[in-house]
């Protein structure tokens, strides 16, 4: 499913590449300005390729806990559709320059972090070493972790996607992504306490 999504990417980055004039510039997603057609367009294509590369084949010639393959197939494919979003973001502006390509990114960003997520919550923990109720009761103890780490950043998605929706303020948008971003490492401290009281 990811490389059809990347290759949904690709074809959308070579239909944009013929229909625009020769001369077109591509806005850059950030304001930094304008860049070549060709590069620009290649670019999240090729970003998605590498991740591909460097996650899918090392997931296939190891075997994953179960579980585990599914969640880094989800993240394959939450990662492949950002980059599909991003490809057309940048499609679109440079095609109709009045639509807001950043809002659309950011939106696929909050999407990313909801999928992320519930793949953090397919996730199980390693064992624990040894037998016993202990071993048990460590074992239950990294399993509600992960799931509160899950929850957490699928929450935090959702309330990227709610402020975007509201909002039109750019800088607020990057502001509620960035601690977003921020939420699985803050969880997983939280988590830490917990577990230790």
């Amino acid at each position: 499913m990811a490389a059809v999504l990347i290759a949904a990417a690709a074809a959308i980055g070579v239909w944009a590449y013929a229909i625009l004039p020769g001369d077109a510039a591509v806005p850059l997603l950030l304001a930094a300005g304008v860049s070549n057609k060709g590069e620009a367009l290649a670019v999240a294509p090729a970003v998605g390729a590498v991740l591909l590369i460097l996650f899918a084949l090392p997931a296939r010639a190891r075997p994953a806990a179960p579980g585990r393959s599914g969640a880094i197939g989800l993240s394959l494919v939450g990662l492949a559709a950002l980059c599909l979003v991003a490809e057309a973001a940048l499609s679109t502006s440079a095609i109709a320059p009045q639509v807001d390509a950043v809002r659309w990114l950011v939106l696929a960003a909050a999407v990313l972090l909801v999928l992320g997520g519930y793949a953090i919550q397919r996730l199980l923990p390693p064992p624990v070493a040894g037998q016993g109720p202990e071993a048990g009761a460590a074992f239950r103890g990294r399993l509600r972790a992960r799931r509160l780490i899950g929850r957490a950043t699928t929450i935090a998605g959702v309330a990227v996607a709610a402020v975007v929706s509201l909002s039109s303020d750019r800088a607020f948008w990057f502001a509620a992504l960035i601690g977003a971003a921020a939420t699985p490492l803050i969880a997983s401290r939280l988590a830490a306490r917990l577990r230790e009281t």
